[in-house]
């Protein structure tokens, strides 16, 4: 079997060889190259074409987001924020990372990472659907094609972008049958995160979230964790 490619960049050495030695209980990953800087990381990226990137923010020469901008998705298949600073959250998830790696972490952190990027590398990984039973009638959607889930009594409505369903079943059960891209951001919403047009930050610890069909959507503050583990 073929290892998947690996870039570690990372200006502290300590952090890259943490990164390699949690990395070695792993064999079907290999460490192609680590890197210490921008254009080093830039040019290795355009190398080897990596299946992940583990990239710290904070890099001389170029910061992450520098070499980013230099890229295109068709030069790695991956990305993981690697940093020490959290301010950063939510201009990673605008880059499409599937996880954001909060300098200090422990191996159950990383390992939980570990679990996220085979899920995605996964041959076997299919596009899930759910079926929904409406009244008589019963579909089959793609969970991709949802954008967002809102609650009417004993009903949940599921938006679409050119129709909605409406199927009797609670919120929290609904969001047991649906992946990790589904967060519940109020007790009345819950959202698709590859749905999301823009984020905005509205007072403390509360959030702005507007939909690919242009519905705005708040979250509460009831539900930070949840808008935090969206965050990375």
């Amino acid at each position: 079997m073929t290892a998947y490619k690996i870039i570690v960049a990372d200006d502290e050495s300590l952090t890259r060889d943490r990164i390699s030695n949690l990395l070695k209980d792993y064999r079907n990953f290999k460490i192609v190259k680590e890197t210490s800087n921008g254009v080093e990381t830039l040019n290795a990226i355009r190398l080897y074409k990596p299946d992940v990137i583990f990239l710290d923010i904070k890099m001389p020469l170029l910061n992450g987001f520098e070499v980013l901008q230099e890229l295109s998705k068709n030069d790695y298949k991956l990305l993981v924020f690697v940093t020490a600073f959290d301010d950063y959250a939510i201009k990673a998830f605008e880059n499409e990372a599937i996880d954001y790696l909060l300098k200090p972490f422990n191996d159950g952190r990383f390992a939980k990472l570990m679990e996220r990027v085979n899920r995605y590398l996964s041959p076997l990984h299919e596009e899930p659907i759910i079926v929904i039973k409406e009244k008589n009638d019963i579909f089959r959607v793609l969970t991709k094609d949802i954008i967002y889930i809102e609650a009417e009594n004993n009903y949940v409505n599921i938006i679409l972008e050119d129709c909605k369903y409406k199927m009797r079943i609670s919120m929290t059960n609904i969001l047991n049958k649906l992946n990790h891209n589904f967060v519940k951001i109020h007790r009345s919403f819950i959202i698709n995160k590859h749905q999301i047009k823009k984020m905005k930050h509205v007072k403390s610890g509360d959030y702005l979230f507007l939909m690919s069909n242009n519905k705005s959507l708040f979250s509460s503050k009831s539900y930070r964790p949840s808008i935090k583990a969206l965050l990375g």
